[in-house]
């Protein structure tokens, strides 16, 4: 976890975001989790973190998206990561949500956090 140290994270919770109808792009972040700071963001901050590694995707609740809107935030998430391939990403979501290995191709590795088991 040592490569996550100094990078900006950035909390994206599907179930908010596909309410909008399309997910958002980096520059979008801020206001499509309503965060007042969005308009005080330099031009291009929220696309230059990623595309230089200094961000970290916390992409949150995969099982909470209708079905129907799951394959549209898997395109979403892998147009992001061949935008930005040096970008930090974490997806969560209920094992029973999706099939395993969904994102295997993206390089993404998965991991079961249970209760009662500290992570380290």
């Amino acid at each position: 976890m040592a490569h996550l140290h100094g990078c900006l994270p950035f909390v994206l919770p599907l179930r908010t975001l596909v309410r909008n109808g399309r997910l958002p792009g980096p520059d979008e972040y801020l206001a499509a989790v309503g965060c007042p700071l969005h308009g005080a963001q330099p031009p291009g901050w929220a696309d230059r973190a990623p595309a230089d590694g200094r961000a970290f995707l916390l992409v949150d609740g995969l099982d909470e998206i209708p079905q129907a809107k799951r394959a549209q935030a898997r395109q979403w998430l892998r147009e992001l990561l061949a935008a930005y391939p040096q970008v930090a990403c974490l997806v969560t979501t209920r094992p029973s949500a999706v099939p395993e290995g969904w994102l295997a191709e993206y390089e993404f590795t998965e991991c079961v956090v249970a209760k009662g088991v500290p992570v380290r």
